[in-house]
């Protein structure tokens, strides 16, 4: 069972970004999946690593190319902060875990869903006409 399924309200209409937004997805219902089947923590964790750290990749690349195509300064620095707000809500989601006996509950996921889904849809989305405007496709 999907936890999101990809459809073109996710697109920003860059074959790089939309990949890695796939991607993404895919790690996000990888974890769920192993949940929902009783998976070990050891493999929940690294899916969970995994998933962890193919987004910071995946911020990575926003962001340069936010900075190659001057993006607007205050949308970049906002975008920036909800990357950041991410990551440490990822790294203290991932210390809680290898640190307990506790598995990941439909609260953790339906943070992530509603996290990943409003972000791409609407933060992201603010990126999307500006690059497109660019040529980056």
């Amino acid at each position: 069972m999907a936890l999101i399924t990809w459809d073109d309200t996710l697109s920003v209409n860059i074959k790089k970004i939309d990949e890695q937004h796939k991607k993404l997805i895919g790690l996000l219902n990888s974890l769920y999946d192993a949940m929902l089947t009783g998976k070990s923590k050891e493999t929940l964790g690294t899916v969970l690593n995994e998933l962890v750290n193919y987004t910071v990749y995946h911020f990575t690349t926003e962001e340069e190319y936010m900075l190659k195509y001057d993006f607007p300064a205050d949308k970049y620095e906002f975008h920036v902060k909800e990357h950041n707000e991410f990551k440490a809500k990822a790294a203290d989601l991932v210390s809680r875990f290898e640190t307990s006996s506790a598995i990941l509950s439909l609260e953790v996921f339906n943070y992530l869903r509603d996290w990943v889904k409003n972000h791409v849809m609407d933060t992201d989305k603010q990126y999307q006409d500006f690059l497109n405007q660019q040529g980056v496709f």
